[in-house]
């Protein structure tokens, strides 16, 4: 049975700003990777659109069914609306014990270190480009190239 919309939609805005929400969503949507759409579930696909958020599934099902009428399908995934500055991994963990699998999201959150202008001395940088670039370098034959760039690595 699919969560309702509104339940949903209620819980995403008490979270504030930033979440992640990983769930059996049982919903069925060529969004997240599922092998086909399940009308009735394109409620979680409003929700996700108004939370400004995106799914985050595996590649290969979760969900591996019984019933021979059945087809295998991504019912197990996540949702964020955080993901623009950080790197992903998504795991399928394959456990036998059930017909869905369990699915594990790590994320790297080692901040990217950034070099701030106290670390280059600019006026330094400045000169070593006046010094060495020469805009009447003719650049017309690979070793004409090949020497522009040793006169430019050499200080």
């Amino acid at each position: 049975m699919p969560i309702p919309e509104n339940e949903l939609s209620s819980f995403i805005l008490s979270l504030n700003n930033t979440f992640f929400i990983g769930a059996d969503f049982n919903a069925k949507h060529l969004n997240w990777g599922s092998r086909y759409t399940n009308t009735r579930n394109c409620s979680l696909l409003r929700v996700i659109s108004s939370a400004h958020a995106i799914t985050l599934s595996p590649a290969p099902p979760t969900y591996w069914p019984t019933h021979a009428n059945r087809l295998l399908n991504i019912l197990d995934f996540f949702l964020t609306n955080l993901l623009n500055h950080l790197k992903t991994q998504i795991t399928n963990l394959n456990d036998p014990a059930s017909n869905h699998t369990p699915v594990l999201l790590q994320i790297n959150t080692q901040a990217l270190i950034k070099p701030t202008s106290n670390q280059v001395n600019w006026p330094k940088f400045r000169k070593i480009l006046l010094n060495n670039t020469h805009l009447s370098i003719k650049l017309k034959t690979k070793e004409d190239i090949d020497t522009a760039i040793n006169t430019l690595q050499t200080p």
